[in-house]
């Protein structure tokens, strides 16, 4: 498991995930509407096959009002949730 922080989105670091990259099966957990950068890690990883789970804020409109931490629970944006999909993603295999 190789684990890259990233505190930029853009410009998108491919040359370091294409060093990194053994597997293919990449988890991208984004603090914002989830699958932003799914087509940039695409792009540096081609030819190579790749799977990826992004993670983040669905595409939804939240209707309820809360604390940002009601939000994430409520979304699953949580350590304990972001942990379940992670794992369920590498299950998969």
């Amino acid at each position: 498991v190789n684990v890259l922080y990233c505190t930029t989105v853009a410009p998108f670091d491919g040359e370091t995930l294409r060093g990194v990259d053994r597997s293919g099966n990449i988890v991208l957990v984004e603090p914002y509407y989830e699958g932003a950068l799914v087509a940039d890690i695409c792009a540096a990883l081609e030819p190579r096959p790749v799977r990826v789970k992004a993670i983040g804020v669905p595409h939804q409109v939240l209707t309820h009002y809360g604390r940002p931490e009601q939000h994430d629970e409520a979304i699953g944006f949580t350590i304990g949730g972001i942990r379940q999909r992670i794992e369920g993603f590498l299950a998969e295999r």
